[in-house]
């Protein structure tokens, strides 16, 4: 009896000790995500890469599932019994209207966007005063690493979304400072406009550039105008990017 007694012990802690190890590893997938025990793909993922941490599966050029910063903030509301978001952006509504964008203070004929294409153009450009718009030129995309011609294959990039903004702090603010943010320089690159619509307003722990040389750059970048505007990262955000932040910095 004592002996089975002993045999049952061993494999309950080999069974627990296997456990607790697997529920430890991030796993990176082959589509380049990287899920931890709070992504609902964690368990149903079983070709991957293993890592110790999210920061590191995210610095090896893997991203986090959609959603997955507001979940783990949603979860551990419920597990605090307490309601972060006041200090952390908050969940308010957001609507793209209320953040005035590509206007044209000067009369120029030429919008942000247009102005943007006009300035940063390393050749003459073709525009069309009929319509105000600049057709043809020569733009770096820095996302994709590539020359651009055509100014409908570029989107203005809000390198901190408006719609992440809104939710980390950017809603309480006045309409004049919405309308400042959405037209501001320092937050706008011109890149290809698939690219943009495929960040879409996720944050550098969810999405970065293909080109993994601006990347560093990227990360800086989002960073100065976060603290620019007095923007609050949620608490895995935070620790993701001072992560990557640190790294870059050593580069």
């Amino acid at each position: 009896m004592n002996k089975l007694y002993l045999i049952a012990t061993i494999c309950l802690v080999a069974v627990t000790s296997t456990f607790t190890a697997d529920a430890a590893v991030v796993k990176k997938s082959r589509s380049g995500i990287c899920h931890d025990q709070n992504s609902v793909s964690y368990t149903k993922t079983k070709h991957f890469e293993e890592f110790a941490s999210l920061e590191l599966c995210i610095e090896s050029g893997g991203r986090l599932p959609k959603g997955y910063a507001t979940q783990t903030q949603a979860a551990s509301t419920t597990q605090t019994g307490t309601h972060n978001s006041a200090r952390y952006g908050g969940y308010h509504e957001y609507n793209r209207n209320d953040w005035k964008h590509w206007t044209d203070p000067d009369g120029n004929c030429r919008n942000t966007r247009h102005d943007l294409l006009f300035d940063t153009s390393k050749r003459d450009v073709t525009f069309s005063y009929k319509t105000c718009t600049v057709k043809t030129g020569l733009w770096y995309d820095p996302y994709s690493d590539k020359n651009y011609t055509k100014a409908s294959d570029l989107d203005l990039d809000h390198v901190v979304p408006l719609a992440w903004a809104n939710k980390h702090g950017g809603a309480s603010f006045t309409s004049t400072l919405k309308e400042q943010f959405a037209n501001d320089p320092d937050n706008l690159l011109l890149v290809r406009d698939i690219l943009n619509q495929e960040k879409s307003a996720q944050g550098p722990n969810e999405w970065l550039p293909p080109n993994q040389g601006y990347r560093c750059n990227y990360v800086i970048h989002f960073d100065k105008v976060v603290k620019k505007y007095q923007l609050q990262y949620n608490p895995v955000e935070q620790r993701i990017i001072t992560r990557m932040l640190d790294r870059c910095a050593l580069q």
